[in-house]
């Protein structure tokens, strides 16, 4: 009888060890899309801020030609 309770508390915690790898797997995914995600917004951000320096460059040498 011990050695049957032994065997179940052990197959319990396997399946609580295989269920856990499973949820550390899904939250490794996650970061992963989370960390390509935060990329593309940085990427995303600095051609918006080029974008506007040369907008901005622009704008200031067209008023030199004015003055």
């Amino acid at each position: 009888l011990r050695e049957l309770i032994i065997n179940l508390q052990l197959a319990q915690r396997k399946r609580q060890i295989s269920q856990a790898k499973k949820q550390l797997e899904l939250a490794a995914k996650e970061i992963e899309t989370y960390k390509q995600r935060i990329e593309k917004m940085r990427d995303h951000q600095q051609e918006a801020e080029l974008k506007h320096r040369y907008q901005i460059a622009d704008y200031e040498t067209a008023a030199q030609h004015y003055w």
